[in-house]
């Protein structure tokens, strides 16, 4: 959360942040408020590139990608700080932006996922293949473009994520304390095997789908 002086648009902010001392509860606030900061400064770094390919006559012809790799909690839905600790949208949710040259503004709602950025890019580039040949992804700029579940991890579980449901499965011992399963709000979810059970299909496709690029090992 590093930011030089006059980034400072959210303040009050925690000055001295050491991850070892801080007061996590009692300081969030000021925790948050020094993120807001450094964002903006990442803003104002987005700012000089695009600037510098408006300069050199590029941005007309250049595809420009802002896409953070995950989101933040501040401790709004559980007493957690950060991010790869859980599958809530907090910790989940990011910025997206895509700017194709030519194309007209649109708001893409529903579920993405950062494996649909290549199949929307590549037919950008001329390339004819279908996104299944080299992506687990979809073409957001697509009119039919929709999808059913994302798919996220952290370092000991793979998680379902959709509209009803989120279920996160072990990969390891560890990951085995910690199987959830969420509603859409994030709430536990009272019949679990239920839940399991009405996205067996979609796991199962999960399942596959994570050694489907994977060379094996021998």
């Amino acid at each position: 959360y590093n930011f030089p002086p006059d980034c400072a648009i959210a303040e009050p902010y925690l000055d001295d942040f050491n991850y070892l001392s801080a007061d996590f509860k009692g300081q969030m606030s000021l925790i948050k408020n020094r993120y807001l900061n450094a964002a903006h400064h990442v803003d104002r770094q987005i700012g000089r590139v695009t600037a510098y390919l408006a300069g050199k006559g590029l941005l007309d012809n250049t595809i420009v990608i802002v896409l953070g790799d995950h989101g933040e909690e501040f401790m709004e839905r559980s007493e957690r700080w950060g991010h790869a600790a859980e599958f809530n949208r907090y910790q989940t949710s990011t910025v997206a932006v895509v700017r194709v040259p030519g194309a007209k503004p649109q708001v893409i709602s529903g579920i993405t996922s950062h494996l649909d950025i290549p199949a929307t890019v590549m037919p950008l580039l001329g390339v004819r293949n279908p996104p299944q040949d080299y992506s687990q992804g979809q073409n957001l700029l697509a009119p039919d473009f929709r999808r059913d579940y994302a798919v996220a991890a952290d370092w000991h579980r793979v998680a379902y994520i959709g509209e009803k449901y989120k279920v996160a499965f072990p990969t390891n011992a560890r990951g085995a304390v910690r199987m959830e399963v969420l509603d859409a709000d994030d709430r536990p979810v009272v019949d679990r095997e239920q839940a399991k059970a009405e996205i067996r299909q979609e796991t199962v496709e999960m399942m596959n789908n994570l050694t489907r690029f994977s060379r094996p090992r021998g």
